[in-house]
């Protein structure tokens, strides 16, 4: 089993770096195993938030395909630490969905989901943005049997939002929702 990443010091990397490796250096998952070993692993509540961060990274994907920003994780990021990357599947899950362990950036682990060119091979684009529909169509059914609502995508060009208090959602969506051109 690729193991989850450790709690996070905001200075002690070496731990996230040696887990997301391991998780990336096994045999990949597809989708549907994917869920299946966060679900398992998770209470339902967090199961949910998974896949409910899981849709929200591949939605702001399909709505902005160019924006490098979207497709690199930074696995310290607080929503994807807290919320994907810390449930046992959580990285097989992302790595499922097509992310792949890249370069370590400043000591930090990475994950990145490549597009490939549109105008130099649009088959294979079509064929990469085909696989990102159908991720999210599934996604969303997950949510759906879940009862829970998908989270709002991103607004290009928005600022940092402020975090609501009291709404669940609240914080989450202003992590993701600042500059589109930064990495997550």
């Amino acid at each position: 089993a690729a193991p989850a990443l450790p709690p996070v010091a905001p200075a002690d990397t070496d731990g996230a770096i040696a887990a997301a490796r391991a998780a990336y250096a096994g045999v990949a998952l597809d989708i549907e195993q994917a869920l299946e070993r966060v679900r398992l692993a998770c209470t339902l509540p967090a199961y949910a938030d998974v896949v409910q961060v899981a849709c929200l990274l591949l939605s702001n994907i399909q709505k902005y395909p160019e924006e490098r920003g979207f497709r690199s994780l930074r696995l310290r990021n607080q929503l994807v630490h807290t919320r994907v990357a810390v449930h046992e599947g959580g990285l097989a899950l992302l790595r499922a969905l097509g992310f792949a362990l890249g370069d370590v950036e400043a000591d930090e682990p990475l994950l990145l989901l490549e597009e490939p060119d549109v105008q130099r091979q649009f088959e294979e684009w079509a064929g990469w943005f085909e696989r990102l529909k159908a991720n999210i169509a599934r996604l969303e059914a997950e949510l759906r049997t879940l009862r829970v609502a998908p989270l709002p995508t991103a607004v290009k060009g928005a600022q940092q939002l402020e975090p609501t208090r009291g709404r669940r959602q609240g914080p989450q969506v202003a992590t993701l929702h600042g500059s589109s051109g930064r990495s997550m």
